[in-house]
């Protein structure tokens, strides 16, 4: 247990660090409007300049999420805000915890002698595990314990697990009770498993069969189980995988074209740019034109929408700010256009999906973050699009 409470320490700071570096550079322009702190008896409130309070939503204030109820008043201590259902059809409620002065919380927090784990959006994590598939957290949140422990007999290596173990399958993507024709995370690494429960190693296939024709999905394995990353050279030919999984027919890294049988090739094939398919792998969707090539670190249009591309080449979603102009993408991905609700704010994106700001559009005021406020301001220093 001192070991755990040593791990969860070192968590919470690596947490914190990431936290404050997110900060740094995600809190400006959507940060909230300028306003105060106003208190009423033991409660605290955000009044904002045009004199309404912020109610019925979370709110970033100094750089730390607050969480506001229908009345304006700022949560303290736990407190839920609406459900959500897991891959099995459990429903949980969205369990969050302050501090004693409103902000809300994550990593790993010992609440009345029980630990319990908040992810980065502030959602107590239930029926999971967590911090890199090191520790399980029951139904109700609480810690419970470490996975199990690795077995042998003559057959090769299992897992035997506890009771309460749960573990994060790559295959299924979603929590399974029993590592078998499955490759999971263990530790912090993901393992494979055969049809008997048996850890692999080397080359091994996940695939199915359907309509009598057999897709192949092929995983490679390290001598200890783990999944191989990153370029590996086996028998003479470089391959690159990721948590084991084997990249084939793509493009690597923007510039190395691995073959339909996942070894490298060094001529890229060249076609028609302009073409090309959606991908998707454990990380995220990504754009993959016709000769093999796709966008990265860049806004593409595709099929009259636009979407972002991060460094990798992964389609991102949410806030994305590119040459000091806010972008919003909704979850399928593609920017906003017009009017959208982001956080119960109203915001006005252009036909690029450009974010709208220091304007008034259809008579309602954007102020400096983009935000509706519903009332023009006194002044005639506005461009009215």
């Amino acid at each position: 247990m001192k070991k755990m409470q040593r791990n969860i320490r070192k968590t919470i700071c690596m947490t914190l660090m990431v936290l404050t570096i997110l900060c740094s550079f995600s809190i400006d322009s959507k940060a909230a409007d300028a306003g105060k702190w106003v208190s009423e008896g033991n409660n605290w409130k955000y009044q904002l300049e045009d004199g309404s309070y912020v109610k019925n939503t979370f709110r970033m204030i100094d750089g730390y999420k607050y969480y506001f109820d229908s009345a304006g008043v700022m949560a303290k201590g736990w407190f839920y805000v609406g459900t959500r259902t897991s891959s099995d059809g459990k429903v949980y409620k969205n369990w969050y915890y302050t501090s004693a002065g409103g902000k809300i919380l994550t990593g790993w927090r010992l609440i009345d002698g029980v630990w319990y784990y908040f992810y980065l959006d502030g959602k107590m994590a239930a029926d999971a595990v967590v911090d890199n598939g090191k520790y399980y957290v029951n139904s109700k949140g609480a810690y419970v314990g470490k996975a199990g422990t690795w077995q042998k007999n003559t057959k090769g290596w299992w897992y035997e697990s506890a009771d309460t173990d749960r573990f994060w399958s790559l295959k299924y993507g979603r929590y399974v009770n029993y590592p078998s024709n499955d490759v999971v995370l263990i530790e912090g690494k993901y393992y494979g498993f055969d049809r008997n429960g048996y850890m692999v190693r080397g080359w091994y296939d996940f695939g199915w069969s359907s309509n009598g024709q057999h897709i192949y999905v092929w995983y490679y394995f390290n001598r200890d189980g783990s999944g191989a990353d990153g370029w590996q050279q086996i028998n003479g030919k470089w391959y690159y995988f990721e948590n084991g999984y084997m990249f084939s027919d793509t493009v690597v890294e923007g510039k190395y074209y691995v073959g339909p049988n996942g070894a490298y090739v060094k001529t890229i094939p060249q076609a028609n740019r302009t073409n090309g398919a959606w991908k998707q792998n454990s990380i995220g969707y990504w754009y993959r034109y016709a000769d093999g090539t796709y966008p990265k670190n860049e806004r593409a249009k595709i099929n009259g929408a636009w979407y972002y591309f991060d460094g990798n080449g992964y389609m991102k979603t949410e806030w994305i700010k590119v040459d000091g102009v806010w972008y919003y993408h909704i979850p399928t991905g593609s920017a906003a256009i017009g009017w959208y609700k982001v956080d119960d704010i109203w915001y006005y994106f252009g036909e690029d999906g450009a974010m709208y700001k220091n304007t008034i559009v259809d008579g309602y005021y954007l102020n400096n973050s983009g935000a509706c406020t519903g009332k023009i301001p006194p002044t005639t220093a506005i461009d009215v699009k």
